[in-house]
């Protein structure tokens, strides 16, 4: 179920009616800046940065009406002017979205320090489960042992397995069975 996250950057010292911008990061690498240094640009107005322009950030970041793609791919992104610079929006966050964001806030004197930062631990679940077993063919009476393999463990880390025989569930919990 992907859900929305809104990071907020609290601003210690200066005036924040001074606040010209802030730079957003993601294990120590720029992914934003409110608003964007486009919109400065001099000869362009507002309705004119409305446009459309690519860019290859590689994060699905999403603040106002704007957004990155976390795959890495060029995608076409409205320019966001008119935002709250101290706010980033996180939209539709998946397991790309595990990682340690900071931001640091810039004024007519220049940038400030960054933040400490702030660890996003998305929980998701564990990806499709395999089966098999350790003979290719057992006789009558023998025993026989099954492995449950999950290559991606989910987080937090798969702990418990279940195992059911037809509609019964079998009160054995590791990742192995053997009947």
């Amino acid at each position: 179920d992907e859900k929305n996250v809104t990071l907020h950057c609290d601003l210690v010292g200066g005036s924040s009616l001074e606040l010209e911008s802030v730079s957003w990061f993601m294990n120590g690498e720029l992914i934003r800046q409110l608003p964007d240094p486009q919109c400065e640009e001099q000869g362009q107005d507002e309705e004119e940065l409305a446009g459309l322009y690519t860019s290859d950030i590689g994060y699905g970041i999403e603040t106002g009406s704007g957004m990155y793609s976390m795959l890495g791919e060029e995608e076409q992104t409205n320019y966001l002017c008119d935002v709250d610079p101290t706010e980033l929006l996180l939209q539709h966050v998946t397991r790309e979205f595990s990682g340690h964001f900071s931001c640091s806030g810039s004024n007519m004197e220049g940038e400030g320090p960054a933040s400490e930062m702030m660890s996003l631990d998305i929980l998701y679940l564990p990806g499709k489960a395999e089966i098999s077993k350790d003979e290719n063919s057992v006789l009558k009476g023998e025993t026989v042992t099954f492995l449950c393999s999950v290559e991606d463990q989910g987080n937090p880390e798969t702990t418990q397995f279940i195992w059911k025989r037809g509609e019964v569930f079998l009160q054995e919990a590791s990742n192995t069975l053997t009947l």
